[in-house]
């Protein structure tokens, strides 16, 4: 739907995943001027991810408003885009966008759900660990776990959470903006949260499952199989825990899909994550590339001459069949 006024084109698009791809893209770019000198996103992460898409390709100037408390901490943050690709996968067309200013508005938050709100607490984590945050963060968490929205998202600990946050990714990537190296630590629980997005919605068209996980939910998901299945190691007191309540609190039920009788199809999935760097690998020896950093490793910025050594440390190279016998041993799938 477009509505033009003052000069300005408003187009109002149904985000979800399933319209997250380039049909979408391509229908938006037909409705704007390719002269079009800004974009702003009012929305959520699909929205972010899908505007700054749009934005990039037409070299426009990009403002993210994000509505919902994942964008704000991380989907409007970095201008790294993508769509999702019908037979290649979540996210593998994509680019990174030079975003102008990231805004901020206080009550547009107030009308989030709690379920809303629950699903930016898995990039919060996530960055927790990162940032060897938890001890700091763990008590404002709780409160928007716990309180009602209205009055959590004007809290004084809440409101300074939501700022390091943004602080930390902001960081990161003007460290490194193209994802060469530590940018590369955001993808921590990635790639087990979009094996579980694509697999969920792959058996959904046979009926065969009837969930899918938000993205928000499916990180939340994917951190706490990490520490499981033991593949990630040595985490805070308490952080396990919260992730727990996380996932409770958004009803989630385990497990959350089989994988058993589609291990070929998610084999395929792992395969294809745009993470890996084996990209000439043989049949058979393909392995794929898993974010797996020490607690609090991002706290201080590695220096230049470090960085490749880091990476290394930091990420694990598995096989596809090695990794999907680690998440079935914590019960995410069966």
């Amino acid at each position: 739907m477009s509505l033009s006024t003052h000069g300005r084109r408003f187009l109002l698009v149904d985000c979800n995943e399933q319209n997250k791809n380039l049909q979408t893209a391509l229908s938006l770019l037909r409705q704007i001027d390719f002269r079009c000198a800004k974009i702003v996103a009012v929305g959520g992460g699909i929205c972010c991810d899908m505007a700054g898409f749009v934005g990039g390709l037409l070299d426009a100037e990009i403002v993210m408003v994000p509505t919902t408390l994942l964008a704000a901490v991380d989907a409007g943050i970095g201008g790294k885009t993508g769509v999702n690709h019908a037979i290649a996968g979540k996210n593998q067309i994509g680019l990174f966008a030079s975003i102008k200013a990231v805004v901020l508005i206080s009550d547009l938050f107030k009308t989030l759900t709690p379920e809303l709100v629950q699903e930016g607490l898995g990039e919060i984590i996530k960055h927790s660990w990162l940032a060897g945050k938890f001890e700091n963060w763990k008590s404002a968490i709780d409160k928007l776990l716990e309180e009602p929205v209205t009055k959590t998202l004007s809290d004084p600990d809440v409101v300074q959470l939501m700022e390091e946050n943004i602080n930390f990714k902001s960081t990161v990537v003007q460290a490194d903006p193209r994802e060469k190296n530590i940018r590369v630590m955001l993808n921590l629980a990635h790639t087990v949260a979009h094996l579980l997005e694509s697999l969920t919605l792959e058996i959904s068209k046979n009926e065969a499952q009837q969930f899918i996980p938000s993205h928000g939910q499916a990180v939340s998901l994917g951190l706490w199989s990490l520490l499981e299945s033991g593949l990630l190691h040595n985490p805070p007191d308490g952080l396990k825990p919260l992730l727990q309540r996380v996932i409770q609190a958004a009803g989630l039920d385990f497990p959350i899909c089989p994988i058993t009788g589609f291990r070929g199809h998610a084999m395929q999935i792992l395969i294809q994550d745009k993470k890996n760097t084996q990209q000439n690998a043989g049949i058979g020896e393909q392995r794929v590339r898993c974010v797996l950093p020490n607690y609090g490793c991002l706290a201080t910025i590695p220096h230049s001459l470090g960085i490749e050594s880091f990476v290394s440390a930091n990420t694990a190279e598995l096989l596809p069949d090695e990794l999907i016998d680690h998440l079935l041993g914590t019960g995410l799938f069966t």
